[in-house]
């Protein structure tokens, strides 16, 4: 968070804005993007990864304003959808529909339909059943339709079992023996082209070992059919509240392990056909130490056991601590003075696990109209906000440089309203 967070003359900044002036401006609680951020993650990341030169699409579902997305356009990255909405966000943001990947657990008939309507040609796929309708909705198609088969490896990554996505006990993918049956009789979907293994293992992996361990499953079961892409979903960690492995660390490892996987003799195997093309489908690693959420401390209770910071955020607005018991640093935006005491940071919402933060180290001296920042929340914040005691999501701020501008406004009672 300080690379990005900074003290100038004891006031806090994003990049060249003071975020007192921010407070003043749009209000509280208030989303934070920095522009320069996004930027570098992406670019550190295509660096990394450059001796492989992997397909990119960004992961929608971490965060999907439309003027974040343009920017990740603009960095190079394609796109991978859950759903119409967010497939009519990026087509919207200016992504290609041949830069989109469209995946998913639970794909309805008409949600395909909708995906194939607009031009997209990646589907990953996570059924026998969805296979079979993708393959007869396909066959009134004059393009290509390659499918994904998404595998379920039974291979342990992660951080909180709830994101935890690649073991057998998990909704995800396809079991090999199902993965193997159709390699072995592609013919079975002649509308499509089975063309690609799928293996998104989780999120918040701190190490390169289970994606090796992927590419040494995919390895095998490509001399039973020849494929050419090997998705290895997202999953690159994130610092929170402990230290993890740079990405420059599953670059060197992952890129070997590809290298290898293309090295003769394999090469020569007819089995084989093309090189091996990788995607990766990052999306918290992008978006979350680019955005910050900013709240005013509305009162402050002193109890005899513990204090409390009651702040105008809520598990409506940021609902990962609650959801995840997830950490997320918390920094006054005044340059902290004096001794330190442990606070409880909680919202206005009626729930007492509406907390965001607990038995944190913050300034005695702080008080009542006070601002409290809270970093790496990009990804899983605004995308998972709610309505919920008929709170009002708040707005969403770019900063770029000294400048700031509105990519999502405030909502109003009249837009809480409308709807009914």
């Amino acid at each position: 968070m300080n690379k990005y967070f900074n003290y100038q003359k004891g006031e806090g900044f994003i990049e060249g804005c003071p975020l007192s002036a921010l407070a003043e401006k749009y209000g509280t609680p208030l989303y934070i993007y920095s522009e320069k951020t996004i930027r570098e993650s992406v670019r550190r990341f295509q660096k990394a990864f450059s001796g492989i030169a992997p397909i990119i699409r960004y992961s929608c579902k971490a965060n999907s304003n439309l003027r974040l997305l343009e920017i990740l356009k603009e960095a190079g990255c394609g796109a991978d959808v859950i759903s119409p909405g967010e497939l009519a966000i990026t087509l919207t943001a200016g992504f290609t529909p041949k830069n989109i990947i469209m995946e998913g657990v639970g794909k309805r008939e008409d949600e395909i339909k909708f995906g194939l309507k607009k031009g997209v040609s990646f589907f990953s796929v996570e059924s026998l059943s969805e296979l079979a309708t993708l393959n007869r909705l396909a066959s009134k198609q004059k393009r290509e339709i390659t499918a994904l088969l998404r595998l379920n490896p039974d291979i342990a990554a992660g951080g909180h079992h709830y994101i935890s996505t690649g073991k057998k006990e998990n909704k995800f993918g396809l079991t090999e023996a199902e993965v193997i049956s159709v390699l072995k009789n592609p013919a079975a979907f002649p509308h499509l082209k089975i063309n690609g293994l799928h293996l998104h293992l989780g999120s918040q992996i701190d190490s390169p070992e289970p994606y090796l361990k992927a590419i040494k499953e995919a390895e095998r079961l490509r001399q039973i059919y020849p494929f050419q892409f090997l998705d290895l979903g997202g999953g690159f960690p994130v610092r929170y509240d402990k230290e993890m492995a740079e990405i420059e660390v599953f670059g060197k490892a992952i890129c070997g392990a590809i290298k290898k996987f293309d090295l003769p003799p394999h090469r020569a195997s007819p089995a084989r056909g093309e090189d091996i093309k990788i995607i990766f489908e990052p999306g918290r690693h992008f978006i979350a130490p680019a955005g910050f959420l900013l709240t005013r401390i509305i009162y402050r209770k002193d109890r005899p056991h513990k204090r409390f910071l009651v702040v105008d955020a809520g598990m409506n607005d940021l609902i990962r601590p609650s959801l995840y018991e997830a950490w997320h640093n918390i920094q006054t935006v005044r340059e902290p003075k004096g001794k330190n005491n442990s606070f409880e940071i909680v919202g206005p919402v009626c729930e007492s696990g509406d907390f965001l933060g607990k038995e944190r180290l913050l300034p005695d001296t702080i008080k009542e109209g006070d601002l409290l920042l809270i970093g790496e929340a990009g990804a899983y914040g605004f995308s998972m906000s709610s309505n919920y005691n008929g709170r009002l999501r708040p707005a969403e701020v770019l900063v770029s440089g000294k400048k700031s501008r509105i990519i999502r406004k405030r909502e109003t009672l009249e837009n809480l309203t409308a709807q009914f």
